[in-house]
């Protein structure tokens, strides 16, 4: 695994700079911070309504001011989608092993995509017979097995994932065609007046 320290932007006759995720107007004034997908054993799985996706750089995972790259330097991706409604008010900690409760959780999850998972992703869009995922589309992810290790790669076996997708057109959740911009009524009055 190569990594690349990120440039800085404003520094004189600096090369091009990588950025990472752009923040949303929700990151900016509360903090953003949406918890992360985790798979920490097989059969976990993850669904709901897309909200919002983004492509992001990687970053190495123990020193996240490195940026991953591929051999070649450039930058490696991933697509960050945040996923509503998952169901999950619970947040696997590593340390304990153990599911523990996340106080003022909405359930939302972003799932980082990249490797097998993106190859799955990709098929599940083309079988649900569309062209590309889109925001109000109804995502589900499950960690069924572990891959086989490169030889000579350091780590765990890699993770294999199974995904469905569904556009916002066939997605059962209401809010789904709002969240796409189409038809299906206007948003409810949050002030109830």
């Amino acid at each position: 695994m190569t990594t690349a320290t990120q440039a800085d932007p404003f520094a004189p006759n600096q090369a091009a700079f990588t950025p990472g995720r752009a923040k949303t107007a929700t990151d900016f004034l509360m903090g953003g911070g949406t918890l992360s997908c985790q798979f920490p054993a097989r059969g976990t799985e993850y669904a709901g309504t897309i909200s919002e996706m983004t492509v992001e750089v990687q970053r190495d995972y123990d020193d996240p001011s490195k940026v991953l790259t591929w051999n070649d330097g450039t930058a490696r991706q991933q697509l960050r989608v945040v996923l509503e409604g998952t169901g999950y008010t619970r947040k696997f900690d590593g340390d304990t092993e153990e599911w523990v409760d996340v106080e003022d959780d909405d359930g939302s999850r972003a799932l980082y995509v990249k490797g097998q998972m993106a190859k799955a992703f990709r098929d599940a869009v083309r079988k649900a017979g569309s062209k590309e995922p889109e925001v109000g589309g109804y995502l589900k992810v499950t960690y069924v097995r572990n891959g086989q290790k490169k030889p000579g790669s350091k780590g765990k076996p890699p993770k294999e994932y199974t995904v469905e997708y569904l556009p916002p057109a066939k997605n059962p959740n209401p809010a789904a065609q709002f969240l796409a911009g189409g038809e299906g009524g206007e948003a409810p009055n949050p002030f109830g007046d």
